[in-house]
């Protein structure tokens, strides 16, 4: 299809089919382009250039053209603050819907892709980002809290308050603002839990996943100093009383070692990326280390293994729990 300047940047954003008549192109024009490939429906109703790849920010613009003055809510409103943890795809596979806020006078759309919400808002609960209109950190935080199941609002509010992006005394305030609201008592719960000394979602999950075994609360986040002040060693959590950390990895760390010990011509990270999708870290793994002039037992966890293999690593955690504590009152 020849193509102007003009007509590739109509097609690099999202349009609807009258906004495309306006410029002259009837919906034949538009079922021809999908033919063709040069174009593809975003949502029932939006279109995009095919050369434009998808994200949540794509399809916010998109319910934003088909719904004029659409507030992004929820978990795309959370997404496009930089919080991942908010996901990008649902467990089956398919991207989450967008989620807005309608003006009062405007019916919720009810299309794939889409979850219109009828909330109210108050003043400074919006703002622009990139020209569009979404809620607040904090109104975003509140929603999610009120809506969302308990552990995923945890796990999002902790990368809240881990970015800085609200405060827990703020978080404790909005409980009170939405006190008669629908969903406030799950949106407490979240609040009560939530911690973002947990700087990433296997920490905040098992985190959740300990304190509801019972195990006595560790500290998030724990930094081994030296005496002179320096940090030496975070920890994921940690009992320093009882000198138990656990360390959880990060595809980016064992990167870092593949990237020098890989076998040569594979490129940086192929042994990263083999231990990371094939399984070759073990799920957990019990060692000593020597920091600060101490001697620490460090369960080690691979990538993603506190959600894959949750009750291992809780298992494991409790064992040594025991045997650290156990030790500790024989010495005694």
């Amino acid at each position: 299809m020849p193509r102007d300047t003009s007509l590739t940047a109509f097609l690099s954003t999202p349009f609807t089919a009258a906004a495309a008549a306006e410029r002259g192109h009837t919906l034949s024009v538009i079922r021809r382009w999908l033919r063709e490939g040069e174009v593809r429906r975003v949502i029932q109703g939006v279109y995009v250039g095919n050369h434009v790849p998808d994200s949540p920010t794509l399809r916010a613009r998109a319910v934003t053209a088909l719904v004029p003055g659409a507030v992004i809510c929820g978990r795309t409103a959370a997404w496009l603050w930089g919080i991942t943890a908010a996901g990008r795809e649902g467990r089956d596979g398919r991207p989450l819907p967008v989620e807005v806020i309608v003006p009062r006078a405007a019916t919720p759309p009810r299309r794939s892709g889409c979850l219109g919400r009828s909330w109210l808002l108050g003043r400074g609960d919006t703002t622009t980002i990139a020209g569009l209109a979404l809620t607040t950190p904090l109104r975003t935080a509140a929603d999610i809290g009120r809506s969302v199941g308990s552990e995923d609002a945890v796990v999002i509010l902790d990368a809240f308050l881990h970015l800085r992006q609200v405060t827990k005394r703020q978080l404790e305030g909005v409980v009170d603002r939405f006190a008669g609201y629908a969903g406030v008592r799950r949106l407490a719960d979240a609040v009560r839990l939530a911690d973002g000394r947990s700087a990433n979602e296997d920490e905040s999950r098992l985190r959740i996943a300990l304190a509801r075994a019972g195990v006595p609360p560790p500290e998030p986040g724990w930094r081994v100093m030296s005496a002179f002040g320096r940090p030496l060693h975070r920890f994921g959590m940690a009992w320093p009383l009882l000198r138990l950390g656990v360390d959880i990895a990060d595809i980016a760390d064992i990167a870092d070692v593949a990237d020098a010990t890989g076998p040569p011509g594979e490129g940086p990270g192929a042994v990263a990326r083999q231990l990371g999708h094939v399984g070759a870290w073990p799920a957990v793994r019990v060692r000593h280390r020597h920091i600060a002039g101490s001697t620490w037992r460090v369960v080690e966890c691979g990538p993603h293994e506190p959600t894959r293999h949750r009750e291992t690593v809780v298992a494991q955690i409790l064992r040594e729990l025991r045997g650290t504590a156990g030790a500790g009152a024989q010495a005694a």
